[in-house]
C-alpha cells in the first residue's frame, strides 16, 4: 500500500474519472433499457458524442440491435444522417450483415444507394462482401444499384465473387449484374472465382456468358490465374485459350 511521503499514512486513492453514459453509447451496447431511459428524459434522438461521430441509430445498427433500432426510429431518428467518412446506419448494418436491421432501415426510407465518402462503397457492395443474402435481397428489392462501383472499380458481384459467396453471386446475376464488369486493374469476377478455385461460382458466371478470355491490364486471364486443375478444365471447355 502506498503511503503519504510526509506523514507515512496510507495515501488516498486517486479519483478515477468514469465517463458519463450517453444515448449513443447505450445504443452501441444494444442496451434497450438505458436507451429508453435516455429517450424518456428527452435526450435528442440523434445526439452524438462528437460532431462527426455516429448517431445512436448508427451505433445500434453496427451492433445489430433490432430492438434498439426500432425504438430510435419510432422516436424519429434520421435514417440517412451521415457520420465520419459518409457512414450511415444502413451502410454499417450492411457491412456487418445484419439483414433484419437492413430491412427495418429500408422500410423507413434509408437510402439504398448511399456511398461512403472514402472508397465509394454502397450498402449492396458491403453486404455482398459480407455474404449476407438477406441484406442483399432486401437492398435489391428497394432498388439498390447492382452496377455501382467503388473507387477501385469493384461491384457487388466482384465483392461477392472474391468472398466466395455463391448464393449472393447468384442473386446478383439474377438481378442483371454485369458478369464482365472489370475493376480498374482489369480484374473480372471470373478471374477472382478461378483464382480462388471456386468451381460453383465459375460455373454460375459461365452460364451468364462470362468472357473466359478477358485479360487484366497486365495481360493475365482467368486460366493463367487458377492453380486448380478442375477449374482449368472447366475454363478450357468453355473456350479459354491456352
Amino acid at each position: 500500500m502506498e503511503t503519504s511521503p510526509s506523514s507515512g499514512a496510507p495515501a488516498a486513492a486517486a479519483a478515477v474519472a468514469v465517463p458519463a453514459d450517453t444515448l449513443a453509447n447505450a445504443a452501441g451496447r444494444g442496451d434497450s433499457i438505458a436507451v429508453q431511459h435516455f429517450l424518456d428524459q428527452g435526450i435528442a434522438v440523434d445526439s452524438k458524442n462528437s460532431d462527426d461521430g455516429p448517431t445512436p441509430l448508427i451505433a445500434a445498427s453496427e451492433r445489430g440491435s433490432l430492438e434498439v433500432v426500432k425504438a430510435l426510429i419510432d422516436k424519429g431518428a434520421d435514417v440517412n444522417v451521415k457520420a465520419r467518412y459518409g457512414l450511415t446506419a444502413l451502410i454499417i448494418a450492411s457491412q456487418n450483415g445484419h439483414g433484419d436491421v437492413v430491412r427495418a432501415l429500408l422500410d423507413k426510407g434509408a437510402d439504398a444507394n448511399a456511398e461512403m465518402s472514402t472508397g465509394g462503397a454502397t450498402p449492396l457492395i458491403l453486404a455482398s462482401e459480407h455474404g449476407s443474402r438477406e441484406a442483399v435481397q432486401a437492398l435489391i428489392e428497394k432498388g439498390a444499384n447492382v452496377a455501382a462501383k467503388t473507387s477501385s472499380g469493384a461491384t457487388a458481384l466482384v465483392a461477392a465473387s472474391q468472398g466466395g459467396h455463391g448464393d449472393v453471386v447468384q442473386a446478383l446475376l439474377d438481378k442483371g449484374a454485369d458478369v464482365n464488369a472489370k475493376m480498374n486493374n482489369g480484374v473480372t469476377t471470373l478471374m477472382l472465382a478461378s483464382q480462388n478455385g471456386d468451381g460453383a461460382i465459375v460455373q454460375a458466371l459461365l452460364v451468364k456468358e462470362a468472357d473466359v478470355n478477358a485479360r487484366m491490364n497486365d495481360g493475365r486471364t482467368a486460366l493463367m490465374l487458377t492453380h486448380d486443375a478442375n477449374i482449368r478444365a472447366i475454363l478450357v471447355r468453355a473456350g479459354a485459350k491456352q
